[in-house]
């Protein structure tokens, strides 16, 4: 009699949605493999940062334990570890948050940036890409994103498809820029 209940009170998944990755999406992170990669301070000094391969992963997200319904999403996740300078990036876009694309900093701790931390974004994320110049350098094709946590020494990362992690400036004046 119980086992009868238990399982008459079980549904099969019905996927509702599906958010997956666009081919712009799945190439936008270039890192591929454990790389190495140069950048470079103001001081002129290199400072070497290594990738970790880009993941894609599949999921399913419900919205509580008792529902049905399932909406499957895909992720894509890579890694920027500066070990002398003792921190991570992780490069992330979810499908499930309506292709957000953040990255996270890790000391500890971990900071938030997104394009726009106040308000979210409603345009695909190849019509985010801009052009911009600060410090006698300039940047093609890259997406901005802001610091959206209080106390990230990390004020600006700049971003490209091409590249990764083109730029990221200090909150003390200080950069570390691709080489």
């Amino acid at each position: 009699m119980i086992l009868g209940i238990l399982f008459t009170g079980c549904c099969k998944d019905e996927v509702v949605g599906r958010d997956l990755l666009s081919d712009y999406e799945k190439e936008l992170i270039p890192y591929s493999g454990y790389d190495e990669i140069e950048y470079i301070n103001e001081e002129g000094q290199i400072v070497l940062a290594q990738s970790t391969p880009t993941k894609i992963e599949s999921d399913r997200w419900r919205p509580g334990p008792e529902s049905c319904s399932v909406r499957e999403y895909q992720t894509s996740t890579s890694h920027l570890i500066f070990r002398s300078e003792d921190f991570t990036l992780q490069i992330e876009i979810d499908k499930l948050l309506a292709g957000n694309f953040t990255i996270n900093i890790g000391r500890g701790e971990s900071f938030y940036f997104g394009q726009d931390c106040r308000i979210p974004l409603d345009q695909p994320i190849e019509q985010r890409v801009t052009n911009i110049s600060i410090e006698d350098y300039e940047f093609t094709n890259v997406i901005v994103f802001e610091n959206c946590s209080d106390f990230s020494e990390i004020s600006k990362i700049f971003y490209s498809a091409e590249n990764g992690i083109e730029y990221l400036e200090f909150l003390n004046g200080s950069f570390l820029k691709i080489n």
